[in-house]
């Protein structure tokens, strides 16, 4: 059967419904639907950060649009400026203490954070523990 474009509208905002709600962006679907407005969610690298990090700052899971991790981190940084000493040395490079994932690998480049993102890419920041 051929579904009409209203139609077809439908099935698609329900399904972004349904991923946004999983991802945790309830509010601001709820907010755009509200307000009549149609939401055309692009895939974005998503940043996440551990528990053990999360007990020290605000640092909440975002999605931005950048093609590096350093890009990522700059405008993360640039709108969360307190994390950045947790992950960053004073150079800009990645602490010892901090491990970062991009899509489940380990960070290449953790001086010049110049490793490539895809649009779906999820970058992992974990604080490594230490100790006996």
């Amino acid at each position: 059967p051929t579904w009409s474009k209203e139609r077809q509208l439908e099935s698609a905002l329900w399904r972004m419904q349904e991923y946004l709600t999983a991802c945790r962006y309830q509010p601001q679907w709820e907010h755009a639907i509200s307000h009549g407005r149609l939401a055309i969610i692009l895939a974005m690298p998503t940043l996440s950060f551990t528990a053990n990090l999360t007990r020290h700052t605000r640092c909440p899971d975002v999605a931005f649009e950048a093609a590096t991790v350093a890009r990522l981190f700059e405008r993360y940084f640039r709108r969360w400026p307190d994390v950045r000493s947790y992950v960053l040395d004073d150079q800009g490079a990645v602490r010892n203490h901090v491990i970062v994932l991009v899509d489940g690998h380990g960070l290449h480049d953790r001086r010049r954070l110049s490793d490539l993102l895809q649009s779906d890419s999820e970058v992992f920041v974990i604080q490594a523990l230490s100790g006996g």
